[in-house]
């Protein structure tokens, strides 16, 4: 088990490798190839109810075109980890994945997501469906 924030503890059965969770940094642009457990906090997201969870796990070596990510929409819908796609940056992390879900009358729906981690720990989140923004959230990220 794996407690976030306190009040919520994630199993780790699904898969998710823990990496190193003793005291590595977020990694960016530090040279390291040891993997990152990446949680993520985010405030209110705009948008359509439901998309941006409040918390986001990422599991990402440095280096690495691939990572793993968790959330509660994940959690519901998929019942494990999704693999992204990462783009490094000098400066942020980009991560890409989608998730099926279901619309307001059950059809099913893609929906894209896009994450950036700034250098600072701070992460942008979108949910896009067929393209168009349909949620956004902002919050801060910290590595372990």
């Amino acid at each position: 088990m794996l407690r976030l924030w306190g009040r919520v503890s994630v199993r780790l059965a699904w898969g998710l490798s823990l990496g190193l969770l003793s005291g590595v940094m977020l990694g960016l642009g530090m040279g390291t190839a040891q993997a990152a457990i990446i949680e993520c906090r985010l405030r209110r997201g705009q948008g359509a109810e439901g998309l941006i969870a409040p918390q986001y796990l990422f599991d990402h070596a440095p280096g690495s075109v691939t990572a793993q990510v968790y959330d509660g929409l994940i959690k519901a819908r998929m019942s494990r980890p999704q693999v992204a796609r990462v783009a490094e940056e000098v400066t942020r992390l980009t991560f890409r994945w989608e998730v099926r879900t279901s619309d307001t009358w059950g059809n099913p729906v893609d929906v894209s997501f896009r994450a950036r981690l700034d250098l600072s720990g701070a992460i942008s989140l979108e949910a896009r469906i067929a393209g168009d923004l349909q949620a956004e959230g902002e919050g801060f990220c910290a590595a372990h």
